[in-house]
């Protein structure tokens, strides 16, 4: 009988100890992953336009005055140049929105206790983005900003990165994602 306990008590003490060096899987990887953005994405911009009005009623100057009333574009109308009024809109910052992981779509096990995934990202705007596209896009097909929303499309092209992950006693922690 006492045989039969060894035997027992090193099978459990097997399964237990396997139990804790259990493989990343890629449910693991997206749950260590969830809610955390791999990059934020801010776009800046600052413009001196001509042929502006702050009054005017295209869609042009429409946009400007969107942006002015919410904040995002700091400008001064300056006297007529050249008989026409001249906006001097100093340069200005802001989050447009993250990168954060949708998917994870594969796990690599690096060593014993390390594992890499792909991730697979999308762009998450912030509500105020969001809210305000239409006028960043609307300025941007004048040339007059620093093409803004170009470069957030750019950014936010990015689609792929990599995580990295640790194993401890606990359980799996992410290292780092590029």
């Amino acid at each position: 009988m006492s045989k039969f306990r060894s035997w027992y008590a090193i099978a459990l003490a097997s399964l237990l100890l396997s139990c804790g060096k259990k493989d990343l899987d890629r449910a693991t990887a997206m749950k260590l992953l969830q809610g955390r953005a791999v990059e934020t994405i801010r776009c800046s911009f600052s413009s001196m336009v001509s042929g502006v009005s702050v009054a005017g009623g295209n869609a042009i100057d429409q946009a400007y005055k969107h942006l002015m009333n919410a904040g995002v574009l700091h400008c001064k109308v300056s006297p007529y140049i050249f008989s026409q009024e001249t906006l001097e809109c100093r340069e200005n910052s802001l989050v447009a929105g993250n990168l954060v992981a949708t998917a994870v779509t594969g796990v690599t096990k690096a060593s014993d206790n390390t594992a890499v995934a792909e991730v697979r990202l999308s762009f998450q705007p912030t509500p105020f983005y969001a809210r305000h596209s239409s006028e960043f896009d609307q300025l941007e097909l004048t040339n007059t900003l620093m093409q803004p929303t170009e470069h957030v499309r750019n950014r936010a092209q990015r689609t792929v990165a990599q995580a990295t992950f640790q194993l401890f006693d606990d359980g799996w922690r992410l290292q780092s994602i590029q």
